[in-house]
């Protein structure tokens, strides 16, 4: 059967229309390709929308928690520098517990985001923050070998850490004007 330019369905579309059908079965036989097709089209949708909401949730999931855990790398280091401010002014050893315990916790909490994500950018950042970070720690242990080492009074409060430390200062400008007179 030779396919008429005027024609727009294909040959076999044609032949299985020209099937000994009545009317009434070619129409519903349309209805049902029509509704199938209608029916195909909304679950294959639904599906995909489920499936990219379930992506969706599984990145936004992964981003909060490097989000939580880059705060708490934040947090660990402000407590970590309030507790060695706190222990320089006045001697807790308390504090200097707790200095040695939020050190290790930030390390921690860098191996932790590691961990988490696979960004090549975030793991190049970390890489760098990590030395950082443990340079930081190295140096605030020197710190305090050197509070230590100076001759605070026994349990001295804030204000009298200040006082003390106004006054040896100028103790030694007094040094070094009376140094200069000679």
């Amino acid at each position: 059967m030779p396919q008429s330019r005027d024609s727009i369905l294909p040959v076999r579309l044609r032949r299985l229309l020209l099937l000994p059908l009545s009317l009434s079965a070619r129409v519903y036989a349309g209805i049902l390709t029509v509704v199938f097709a209608t029916a195909f089209y909304f679950s294959y949708s639904w599906y995909a929308q489920q499936r990219l909401g379930r992506i969706v949730h599984e990145i936004l999931y992964k981003r909060m928690i490097i989000m939580h855990t880059a705060d708490r790398i934040k947090e660990s280091m402000l407590s970590d520098q309030v507790a060695l401010w706190h222990y320089a002014a006045t001697r807790d050893p308390s504090d200097l517990q707790e200095l040695r315990g939020v050190g290790q916790a930030t390390i921690k909490e860098i191996e932790a985001l590691r961990q988490a994500t696979t960004r090549t950018e975030i793991l190049q950042k970390l890489d760098l923050l990590q030395p950082e970070v443990l340079l930081y720690l190295a140096e605030s242990r020197k710190l305090v070998g050197v509070v230590d080492a100076q001759k605070l009074p026994a349990k001295a409060g804030l204000f009298k850490s200040a006082r003390w430390a106004r006054e040896r200062t100028d103790r030694k400008s007094t040094r070094l004007n009376s140094s200069h007179a000679n």
